[in-house]
């Protein structure tokens, strides 16, 4: 059977469960164009406010050629790098795991996720959905093994990865504001509505960061050593019939594995290391595309505004604010730099530029890293059916 026909073979049956479980229901259609609606309305909104400038987001397309492949391929960097430490992340629990299948879980992950409300809840679900089929019981060269990842090891570690990347993100922000403060920069429009974002910021990045220690710490030694001996008597119990809340004894043993999981990667020499330079850096190309966005058009951003409202504008992507990113992103956007004293119609037309960039550049990398996930898939399954 020719490589061709096999891929046909899978998503054919792919497309039969789907079909069985009624995925495609009138709720999702309607939900859909609501998002739909709300997407239209605040791009309606901004126009009437005269925070939409067409313009200028035509005028980046136009002539600014050079910049907009810069922005795509410093887009097309992040994601590599994100594999990296997520891959960096996973390997002190499972070190059979592949960066190519890793990779592939992440840009796929991304160029579904952005199509939808909630994307970055979206994003995470593909994500870790794939990284649990093409990294089941697999190593390096492609071998079978004994024990594939479990659902805990692939949740903890995409939480993991967030953490860090949350908590980078917002200590550099914290920090680029308070010197902005300190420097009484007259790109800010008030110290003192700035000075709250600034100690939330490092507050919050603080206390994310010293979360990840706190495995090397003696009170989390013992308190695991206690969970411990827990979860091994309900364990003994369990196994030996005696009568025990079996409900109460579980969640011993869940919490216990918890707190070994995340000892395995936080206690681990250098075990974040890599994954905290590697968020260091990605915090400094985040703003880099919307500076070059703005520079596309014409127009000038200053990056130290950049660094200080991205944290803030990242969390517009849990919210459902429309489709594609495109309406309520850019609304919350402009918001969040009214902190600053620069142009409403230049922020809200960098947005757009970007996110229309992003768009493209990832649903392309998403449907190339498709294409690899199947055959790697149906490879898998193939070998799996021979063994039978």
């Amino acid at each position: 059977m020719g490589a061709r026909k096999q891929v046909i073979l899978i998503m054919s049956s792919w497309l039969n469960e789907i079909m069985i479980r009624e995925r495609f229901k009138p709720r999702i259609l309607s939900r859909l164009l609501i998002m739909l609606f709300l997407s239209g309305g605040f791009l309606w909104l901004m126009n009437s406010a005269k925070l939409l400038n067409w313009t200028l987001f035509r005028d980046a397309f136009s002539g600014g050629g050079a910049l907009l492949f810069l922005i795509a391929t410093i887009l097309i960097i992040m994601p590599l790098l994100g594999a990296a430490k997520h891959y960096f992340i996973l390997r002190a629990l499972y070190p059979y795991l592949r960066f190519f299948d890793v990779l592939l879980s992440g840009v796929i992950g991304q160029a579904i996720g952005q199509w939808v409300p909630g994307s970055m809840a979206v994003t995470e679900i593909v994500r870790f959905g794939l990284v649990a089929r093409l990294g089941a019981g697999q190593n390096a060269r492609g071998e079978s093994t004994i024990q594939p990842l479990t659902k805990g090891e692939i949740g903890l570690s995409i939480l993991l990865d967030r953490l860090i990347g949350f908590a980078m993100m917002l200590i550099v922000s914290g920090a680029v504001a308070l010197m902005l403060l300190a420097q009484k920069d007259t790109v800010v429009r008030s110290p003192i509505i700035l000075l709250g974002p600034a100690v939330i910021s490092l507050a919050a990045g603080g206390g994310l960061l010293m979360m990840l220690f706190l495995p090397r710490t003696l009170p989390y030694l013992r308190l695991s050593r206690h969970i411990g001996k827990k979860a091994a008597q309900y364990s003994q119990r369990i196994s030996a019939n005696v009568k025990t809340n079996k409900l109460r004894g579980k969640s011993w043993l869940r919490v216990f594995s918890l707190m070994e999981m995340i000892e395995a990667v936080t206690s681990r020499r250098g075990g974040l290391t890599v994954p905290l330079l590697i968020s260091l850096v990605l915090t400094a190309l985040n703003p880099i595309t919307f500076y070059l966005s703005a520079r596309a058009i014409g127009r000038s951003l200053p990056l130290s505004a950049i660094l200080v409202a991205v944290p803030f504008t990242v969390f517009s992507l849990f919210l459902p604010l429309g489709i594609a990113g495109f309406g309520g992103q850019q609304l919350m956007v402009a918001g969040v730099f009214s902190m600053f004293r620069v142009s409403p119609e230049v922020v809200v037309a960098s947005s757009l530029v970007l996110n229309t960039i992003a768009l493209a550049t990832y649903t392309l990398c998403g449907g190339i890293g498709a294409v690899f996930a199947i055959e790697r898939m149906s490879t898998a399954r193939i070998k799996r059916l021979d063994r039978l």
